[in-house]
């Protein structure tokens, strides 16, 4: 397995859970940074303790988490988790405006790792907007996953906009950025999709 492949794997397993990278680091005990340097492949040779960690957040040993084999499913569903248990659900209600105020101050990769943030709490309210089980105000609450899910796409071109900006740097190669960035690009397409796919 080459260095790069532990990123990925991390993001395979994250994807499969429906993990944010801070919710990931939470569960592992580790800092978000160091999610987003091992995807991003800034740190292409995580610590043996790190793996560990991750292995025992996602309830696999570190061999199976390393190996080919798909991620197993488990972890807690989308629908057991709170409405506003996420650092997505905070940057979606900052909005566009707030959220460029903030991307002033980040690095590059925090750009990208909170797109990241606000993609996985897209697809939580496209789901929970779908659910039979729902919050006990099923009203309010649709309204405001409307209103989270149509400040999307502005927060996410203004975040797409300050990364481009602020461009290469010196944590984030010019090629690392757009492969990052088409990466992106794609969870984004594919999210809207899914939207506006026929149920």
């Amino acid at each position: 397995m080459t260095d790069r492949d532990v990123g990925e794997r991390l993001l395979l397993y994250r994807d499969a859970r429906g993990w944010s990278q801070e919710w990931t680091a939470k569960e592992a005990g580790v800092s978000p940074t160091t999610i987003t340097h091992i995807e991003t492949g800034q740190n292409r040779n995580p610590r043996r303790v790190t793996l560990r960690r991750l292995a025992r957040a996602f309830g696999v040993s570190v061999d199976e988490f390393l190996s080919d084999r798909p991620p197993k499913g488990g972890g807690p569903s989308l629908l057991e988790r709170p409405l506003r248990s996420e650092a997505g659900h905070a940057y979606l209600a900052l909005g566009p405006d707030g959220n460029l105020r903030d991307a002033e101050a980040m690095s590059v990769p925090e750009i990208l790792s909170r797109i990241n943030d606000l993609i996985a709490e897209r697809e939580y309210l496209l789901i929970l907007n779908t659910a039979k089980e729902f919050p006990k105000d099923t009203a309010r609450a649709r309204a405001e996953i409307k209103q989270l899910t149509h400040r999307f796409l502005p927060t996410y071109l203004e975040l797409r906009s300050a990364a481009e900006k602020k461009g290469a740097t010196v944590e984030m190669s010019a090629e690392e950025l757009d492969k990052a960035l088409a990466e992106i690009e794609r969870k984004v397409g594919e999210a809207l999709a899914r939207e506006h796919a026929p149920v």
